[in-house]
């Protein structure tokens, strides 16, 4: 007869641990020393998409997302084969191709002699916590970048709002005199003109100001329309300065379909459009041309002139509120702006391309492709 007492103690403990295993809501998988999947739990299963016959006899390179240098998965190779557990949080994929966020423990493995005879990997599904941190980093950057576009505004409230109301003030006080003495009837007029600039100029500030408070959101139901056709009407309404700056308009014969805010849209390619026109310099053939690329799989859409070109120092900030590089009487600053974030609203991008002053400006824009 054999003592069988201390088998039997050990295959007791293995049975507990196998149904702790496969009851945890952790995922959990072994491996051997060559990193051949022996085991997977159901919460793998579950996790990952891939059943207990599927994940066996693979490699844990089958969850590789592609998120991830080789300098990393080798260090952290090492810090197991170092007989140390390795900690860290990676970005895996599914079978579907779903990303998961997971914070994952790689265990060694050893026998009596402390050999290492396999691995143990447990992984937590923290994708409800990243994808929260990466929204809350994206809410402090937007309340930061309002933050400060607040300040400009209290800025341009105490400064650029008080510059007409002090030239109509002043004005007015040298009308009155002039309409006290006899024969003083031009340099009345001259005053009178003076104030009309300075309440149009005012007027325009505050409903730019007005559209850029509306522009947090969108206003109007997105619907399907021919950029193309868009485009003409906004021609249509500029046609007398495109006349007036002699300025030839070329646009591509296949401007896409978009699914967007339709007044959003024509408010973006106006500002556009009108910046071209208004900055085309001395250019004795003033140009403005209006198409699209494919740049990596996604459209651009873009509006190109042959004006005074931008230097590359303040290709950032001409989107800043308030921000003109060359003051203007018809300008308030605030249209680059509004541009911005309607087409950020949208989830597309928008920049600059300059090669320099005097060289001409294209902006650029994306908007996701989407169905109606």
């Amino acid at each position: 007869m054999d003592d069988i007492k201390e088998r039997k103690k050990a295959e007791e403990e293995l049975l507990w641990l196998r149904l702790g295993v496969a009851r945890s809501d952790e995922v959990i998988f072994m491996t051997d020393t060559e990193g051949v999947i022996t085991c997977v739990n159901p919460a793998f299963e579950k996790t990952y998409g891939y059943a207990f016959e599927e994940a066996v006899g693979q490699t844990p390179r089958i969850l590789k997302s592609g998120k991830h240098s080789p300098a990393y998965y080798k260090a952290f190779w090492e810090t197991i084969l170092a007989k140390e557990v390795a900690m860290s949080e990676m970005i895996n994929k599914s079978k579907n191709g779903r990303l998961l966020y997971m914070a994952i423990s790689a265990n060694p493995i050893l026998d009596k002699t402390g050999t290492i005879v396999g691995f143990l990997a447990i992984q937590q599904d923290i994708s409800k916590r990243k994808r929260a941190e990466v929204e809350r980093e994206s809410l402090i950057s937007d309340l930061e970048q309002k933050n400060a576009e607040m300040e400009r505004f209290n800025y341009t409230i105490s400064h650029d709002l008080k510059s007409p109301l002090i030239t109509i003030k002043g004005f007015i006080s040298i009308l009155e005199k002039e309409l006290a003495k006899e024969k003083k009837h031009d340099a009345a007029l001259d005053a009178m003109g003076y104030i009309y600039n300075a309440v149009d100029k005012m007027h325009l500030l505050l409903e730019d100001l007005l559209n850029l408070s509306r522009s947090g959101r969108l206003v109007n139901p997105p619907e399907e329309f021919a950029l193309g056709t868009l485009v003409d009407e906004v021609l249509d309404q500029l046609a007398g300065p495109i006349a007036d700056g002699k300025v030839t308009v070329e646009i591509d014969s296949d401007l896409p379909t978009v699914f967007a805010d339709r007044i959003g849209m024509f408010q973006v390619m106006q500002n556009l459009i009108e910046n071209g026109v208004k900055f085309t310099g001395d250019e004795k053939g003033p140009q403005i041309k209006i198409g699209t690329r494919d740049e990596e799989g996604e459209q651009v859409i873009y509006v190109r002139d042959n004006g005074i070109g931008i230097d590359p120092q303040f290709e950032e900030r001409i989107f800043d509120l308030f921000q003109q590089l060359k003051p203007s009487p018809e300008g308030s600053g605030v249209g680059l702006t509004l541009v911005k974030r309607i087409i950020e609203l949208h989830g597309g991008r928008i920049w600059v391309e300059s090669e320099g002053v005097g060289k001409g400006a294209a902006f650029c824009f994306t908007l996701p492709r989407q169905e109606a």
